[in-house]
């Protein structure tokens, strides 16, 4: 017989990265949730509010898929504006 999983039990979330700092993982955590990745940031801290370092995780389902994410540059200010103005990006390429 089969049981069902409840809310309340969680499978473990892996590391995908460890930062220096938690600001550095804020940046990650937003980066993948933006792409529609779930992500979460977890620190280690010997007394509250003095972080060592910080670990970005995602469920090991997403693993791959958010080294991907993060492996690829994020889009430009200039890409944007193209996007939302329907216009193309400027031509980088001197001829």
């Amino acid at each position: 017989m089969s049981r069902e999983r409840s809310q309340n039990e969680e499978e473990p979330w892996v590391l995908l990265e460890a930062c220096p700092e938690p600001i550095s993982a804020q940046v990650l955590v937003g980066r993948l949730q933006a792409e529609g990745i779930p992500a979460r940031l977890s620190t280690l801290s010997p007394i509250p509010g003095l972080e060592l370092h910080a670990e970005v995780q995602v469920p090991p389902q997403w693993l791959a898929r958010a080294r991907q994410c993060l492996a690829s540059p994020p889009v430009s200010e200039e890409e944007l504006t193209a996007l939302a103005t329907q216009t193309p990006p400027p031509d980088d390429a001197e001829g």
